[in-house]
Parts: structure tokens; sequence; C-alpha cells
């Protein structure tokens, strides 16, 4: 049996069907969007019957965009709803390149906004974040500023 699930940012779910590619095992094939081939087991996927497809919930969309995709365009999705989501379970159900992402998003929240910022209980010091920081810096400085941190701390 083939076991798979389609990644969709819950953004683009919210705003309108947009699949950005599959998570599938080794042995599933012939997908109209790209693939990414390993091991489902452990991952958190639903039958969505609005779309038609099994999905991923919303932490492992987002981890498997942070560990498989390009991450850069989904930062901000992150700063937007970090409220909203389990950021410990996003963090626990990353791959390495994902939560080495996720950290670097952390720490440079945090530097821009001069505080510590509540982003769940993982310790992002405990990834290697520093080849990921100048990416996230480049993607998510202008929201971050514009939410608040320029006023706050006179930028």
């Amino acid at each position: 049996m083939c076991r798979y699930y389609l990644v969709v940012p819950w953004l683009s779910k919210a705003l309108g069907y947009e699949g950005m590619f599959y998570v599938a095992e080794p042995s599933c094939g012939g997908f109209d969007k790209p693939a990414v081939y390993v091991d489902v087991s452990g991952r958190e996927y639903f039958f969505d019957g609005d779309l038609g497809e099994y999905v991923c919930d919303v932490e492992q969309c987002y981890a498997d965009i942070l560990t498989f995709w390009e991450p850069g365009p989904y930062l901000v999705d992150l700063l937007w709803s970090r409220d909203l989501l389990d950021v410990d379970k996003l963090y626990q159900l990353a791959g390495p390149r994902g939560r080495a992402v996720l950290a670097a998003l952390v720490i440079w929240d945090g530097v821009l906004r001069g505080r510590s910022v509540s982003w769940g209980r993982f310790d992002p010091y405990r990834e290697d974040f520093s080849g990921w920081l100048d990416y996230v810096a480049q993607w998510a400085t202008a929201y971050i500023l514009e939410d608040g941190a320029r006023e706050r701390f006179g930028i």
C-alpha cells in the first residue's frame, strides 16, 4: 500500500487550495506535483474530504516545508501564526534542516525585537542555525520590523 499526503500550508488552504508537494513512501510514484520520498510513519496527516486528498496537519506541513522545500516564502506565515501553532510540535516533527531553519527564525526574531519572543519551550541554541541566519534575515527582517520592532526600538 502506498502511503502519502499533500503538503498544503494552512494560509494557502484558507485562501484557496494550493498543494505544494507530496510526501510519500519510496514505493509510491506517479504524482502530478513534485514529491519527497521518505518513510511516512509517525507523520501527522489525515484525509480531507473537501480536497479529496490526504493532507498533513498544520504543524506537519510547516515542518515538511522547512525540512524539504524552499522555506523563505513561508517564514512570514510562521511569524504571523506562531501563537496559533504548536511550535514545539512543529520543532519535533521537523528534520534537522527544518529545526535549524526554525531556530534561526526564532533567534533572528529575538535579535530584532530586542527581547525573548515566545516561540515555545524548545531551545533554539541547541541547533546549528548559523548557516541559515543570513537566509532567514533576508526573508523575515522586513516583516519583523513592520510588526512594530521599528517603532519600539527606534530602528
